[in-house]
């Protein structure tokens, strides 16, 4: 592909088109941006384009409310591809392993519908993975919601820890004597030490899992 300058695309009206265009996601922003032609070796793949368009051209006057649907998903994508790019090598952070439910949760919403819509459409070389081994991973208890925290399902050893923790609260806002009650907010840091500890561990082994 080569890309038209700023004086070609207004000469021939592409600009105009181009500047009409509203992409619903980063993605289509960043192909918007840097849309070039194609070369005459993948006409094929333009052909078939072209066909794509007119299936969803005529399929917004038919079946508009699906449309608007699928539309209104793909605005909601944001852009997380920093965030993968880190998965490969690196420990998500509790922000970054939401962010990625998230997209997972949105995808997994939008496959199901794109399928259903296509039924009709008949779309060429639209192949969509709704990626459920990674939605598993993130939502053990199947809330299908796109909030994450470190479950306790995820540890055994996690799941004591949170117990003693929540033991020794209850302790503390009980006990009268300030003696002890120091001794109990001392036991609790440490349990809540043990609780940070092994949550990083939970992080690392959900990372590694989604490599």
């Amino acid at each position: 592909m080569f890309k038209i300058d700023h004086e070609n695309k207004r000469r021939i009206g592409l600009k105009y088109i181009l500047d009409s265009m509203n992409p619903l996601t980063p993605f289509g922003n960043e192909l918007l941006k840097n849309a070039s032609t194609y070369p005459k070796d993948r006409l094929c793949e333009l052909e078939t384009e072209w066909y794509n368009i007119e299936r969803a051209v005529k399929g917004l006057n038919e079946q508009k409310q699906e449309y608007e649907r699928l539309m209104h998903i793909l605005s909601q994508f944001r852009d997380i591809r920093n965030t993968l790019k880190k998965c490969r090598e690196l420990t998500l952070s509790d922000v970054e392993l939401f962010e990625l439910k998230r997209s997972l949760t949105l995808l997994g919403t939008f496959v199901p519908a794109f399928l259903s819509l296509n039924t009709e459409a008949n779309f060429k070389d639209m192949l969509l993975n709704s990626c459920s081994e990674a939605v598993t991973l993130l939502d053990p208890e199947g809330s299908g919601i796109p909030a994450f925290s470190v479950s306790s399902a995820y540890s055994e050893k996690l799941g004591l820890i949170r117990r003693q923790k929540t033991d020794i609260e209850k302790r503390i806002r009980s006990e009268k004597t300030q003696k002890k009650r120091d001794t109990l907010l001392f036991e609790r840091s440490k349990i809540a030490a043990e609780e940070e500890g092994e949550e990083a561990e939970v992080r690392a082994m959900l990372s590694e899992k989604l490599r």
